[in-house]
């Protein structure tokens, strides 16, 4: 148990610093100038972008649902890049298209793992470790789905391969996952949401404009989040 908290805590730390060197990055490269060429395309091609998906809102939606479904069954770590994606693109119904899309990912890799997934996961103690998972799962399989995306008990992946293990049925999975990932995608897509209202050719002149409520204030929920959970999870 211990091993798989503190597996939990470090990836919560790694993803968190990610985004700091990040937002550091963009903040210096905006100040001081550096590759002042590229960031223009960057900032033209995501204009771009943006005007495209909302041309073509219904086919670009569909086809952003089966990537994150695709992404989430082939255990892809790029979960995170495509919630604040969809909040750019696609604005708050980006929450149901990356939940939707994660809990049915996440359906297909239970019903689609063979024995070979199965002995891994049996072979890794992922669960089993995990007192509080393993009660949950005895009351209802729902609540211990929703217990394993909501908490960082294991990482997400480990947490998709247990569900072949564990007495699950398609519904649990697709309800418990949904439900459970939609708090932590939420802040994603409203941060994703912000940067799409950012004027990125402005922010050149002026990188002070780039620190406003709508930005900061999820981020700062992410951070929060996160220590309360990995907090949660060490008591476990």
């Amino acid at each position: 148990m211990y091993q798989n908290v503190k597996v939990s805590s470090l990836r919560l730390l790694i993803t968190f610093t990610i985004m700091l060197l990040g937002a550091a990055t963009t903040f210096m490269v905006m100040v001081y100038g550096w590759s002042e060429n590229f960031l223009f395309l960057f900032a033209s091609f995501m204009a771009d972008a943006k005007q495209y998906v909302d041309g073509r809102f219904v086919f670009v939606g569909t086809s952003f649902f089966f990537v994150y479904s695709l992404a989430t069954f082939f255990c892809l770590p790029i979960l995170l890049i495509l919630s604040i994606s969809a909040g750019y693109f696609f604005g708050t119904f980006g929450i149901l298209l990356a939940s939707f899309g994660c809990a049915t990912g996440s359906v297909l890799f239970v019903s689609f793992s063979g024995g070979g997934v199965r002995e891994i996961a049996l072979k890794a103690g992922i669960v089993s470790k995990i007192e509080l998972v393993e009660k949950a799962f005895q009351k209802s399989p729902l609540i211990g789905v929703f217990l394993i995306r909501l908490l960082p008990i294991v990482p997400f992946p480990a947490g998709t391969f247990a569900m072949t293990i564990l007495p699950t049925t398609k519904r649990s999975v697709f309800f418990g996952t949904l439900f459970g990932v939609m708090p932590g995608t939420t802040l994603y897509v409203f941060l994703g949401d912000a940067l799409s209202s950012v004027d990125f050719f402005l922010i050149f002149s002026s990188p002070h404009m780039f620190i406003t409520i709508d930005i900061v204030a999820p981020a700062l929920a992410i951070l929060c989040m996160s220590l309360v959970f990995a907090a949660l999870a060490r008591r476990l």
